[in-house]
């Protein structure tokens, strides 16, 4: 080969790799460029290369949950309630398979009611003619974060209480901006002049501004224009007590007769009861106020049930306690089911508590579901550590999956 054959050959290798230098720089000035005309788009790309991770697939998780069990969806819905994707200019009506992605807008109309419930956890009720932004949501095996925007109407959130290492829920209401714990429960309302945040349960911190204020349960949180945020106490809520929540109730006949107690509150004058048979409470069958902690409500069918108490407290209704639900049910007769309480042990300050009923069926015990239950319908139960010695009452009840319920009290005496 001449000398001149191979300096052509050198003068085109310097070619090539001089042409690959110079395609490299113009894409990574093109992607610097890009990334600087459209904000945001660095961190999108790389919430989804994290995602992308762990994962496993852009369409799965790890435990093979598909993509669409990321989102938000609907779990309650009466009356009109409407959803505009964030690609469509307008609303359409919302089922229980609609779909929520970041950017979507949902609309309850004056006799509309919405639960919304997102992957992590965290719950929203919307209440008639209320108005929400779904400004994030996303969840991975160590992360969740769901962030709305309530723009009018009236909201009731519960965060979850997921383990994730990194979890956060915020509510935008009013031109503030709260983060709010694991386990909480807040109430939003939002106004063209004026918006609140009234905390019932754990934690949150509300930002407006420069200003940061830490919020407790049971204290509220106004925003009015420009004017500093203001926090000031309200009412605590009772605690439902009877009927327990997802408790059976016995019906002897055609009707049963329900007996409701819950806790006092302190400086409370009365006390507001509501029953219905829906969750979100959109039609009542019994609204009273009580002076007392207790009331017995006759005539009632067999079925489902919901029920909750708030307090009145020098003129001020306390927010509304969390909601139990319980049933209806017809008990006795010949199909009645087996129960039978055969050892009670006081170890301590708690109680140990075996007992047989039919295979398959469940059991509860002062309204609490006992875990553990054999194929052959043994169980076993430690109640919680009781404050003092004296006589108490173990409630148990027995139900299967026909409706067939059993009950069996029994007193015993800690010593």
């Amino acid at each position: 080969m001449s000398d001149s054959s191979k300096l052509d050959v050198r003068w085109m290798t310097v070619s090539y790799r001089s042409v690959g230098v110079a395609v490299a720089l113009f894409i990574v000035l093109l992607i610097a460029l890009t990334l600087w005309l459209v904000p945001g788009l660095g961190q999108h790309l790389t919430s989804g290369i994290a995602h992308l991770f762990e994962s496993g697939t852009p369409s799965s998780t790890s435990n093979g949950v598909t993509a669409a069990s990321h989102q938000a969806h609907f779990v309650n819905l009466e009356g009109t309630v409407q959803v505009k994707s964030a690609s469509s200019p307008t609303f359409t009506a919302a089922t229980l398979d609609t779909v929520l992605h970041a950017g979507d807008t949902v609309q309850t109309g004056a006799n509309g009611w919405a639960r919304i419930e997102f992957a992590e956890g965290t719950t929203y009720l919307l209440s008639p003619s209320s108005l929400i932004v779904v400004e994030q949501q996303e969840v991975t095996s160590r992360s969740s974060a769901v962030s709305v925007q309530v723009t009018s109407g009236s909201v009731d959130l519960s965060t979850s209480n997921n383990d994730r290492p990194r979890a956060v829920s915020k509510v935008s209401f009013g031109g503030a901006a709260a983060s709010l714990g694991r386990n909480a429960r807040a109430q939003v309302e939002s106004g063209r002049d004026q918006s609140s945040m009234t905390l019932i349960r754990g934690s949150a911190s509300v930002a407006k501004g420069r200003q940061t204020v830490q919020v407790r349960p049971f204290e509220k949180l106004s925003v009015s224009g420009a004017a500093p945020m203001q926090v000031s106490f309200v009412p605590q809520t009772p605690d439902l007590l009877a009927p327990g929540n997802l408790s059976p109730v016995p019906m002897h006949g055609r009707q049963a007769t329900v007996n409701f107690n819950w806790s006092a509150v302190p400086g409370a004058s009365a006390y507001d009861l509501r029953l219905s048979t829906s969750l979100m409470f959109s039609q009542l069958l019994k609204s009273v106020q009580l002076p007392s902690t207790a009331v017995a409500i006759p005539n009632l069918p067999a079925g489902a049930y919901y029920w909750t108490v708030a307090a009145e407290v020098h003129g001020q209704r306390s927010p509304w306690a969390d909601t139990n639900k319980f049933t209806i049910v017809k008990a006795g007769g010949k199909d009645a089911l087996p129960l039978k309480i055969d050892k009670v042990l006081q170890v301590g300050m708690v109680l140990e508590v075996d007992g047989t009923t039919a295979p398959g069926a469940k059991v509860l015990v002062n309204n609490e579901l006992v875990g553990l239950i054999e194929g052959d319908g043994t169980f076993h139960y430690v109640t919680p550590p009781y404050a003092n010695t004296g006589t108490y009452t173990l409630h148990v009840t027995a139900e299967d999956s026909s409706g067939h319920i059993t009950t069996v009290d029994r007193s015993v005496t800690l010593q």
